[in-house]
């Protein structure tokens, strides 16, 4: 029995990562232009390695893109939301990307997140 020639349990990129020229061609697309993308599959359909692949073929341009990579699945709340978004940018290269050192911001500066009204 010839082993399984797909790899499965982890995102994958490069060599390993297969077929969906289109979904690869609509992602970089959106994020060339600064079009907003929502990625919807089942549980293990690849929709992270799709993402992994765009960013790995634009971070071989220049100028280097600056790509903020951040999982926001457990975020709780918007303040949650703010600190874990500010905290990715001290590690994104590229002509938009932070580079320290910057100052911290305080809670008080996400204060704005929570004084909307409803």
């Amino acid at each position: 029995m010839d082993p399984n020639p797909f790899h499965f349990g982890s995102p994958v990129t490069g060599d390993r990562f297969g077929g969906r020229i289109l979904e690869l061609s609509t992602v970089l697309s959106c994020m060339e232009n600064h079009i907003n993308l929502v990625v919807l599959s089942p549980r293990r359909y690849g929709k992270t390695s799709l993402l992994e692949q765009a960013e790995s073929v634009l971070r071989e341009r220049q100028p280097l893109p600056a790509i903020l990579h951040v999982n926001v699945l457990r975020c709780a709340d918007l303040s949650e939301l703010a600190t874990k978004l500010v905290g990715q940018l001290y590690q994104v290269p590229g002509e938009f990307g932070c580079t320290p050192p910057l100052q911290p911001i305080s809670s008080r500066g996400f204060q704005f997140l929570h004084s909307r009204p409803s």
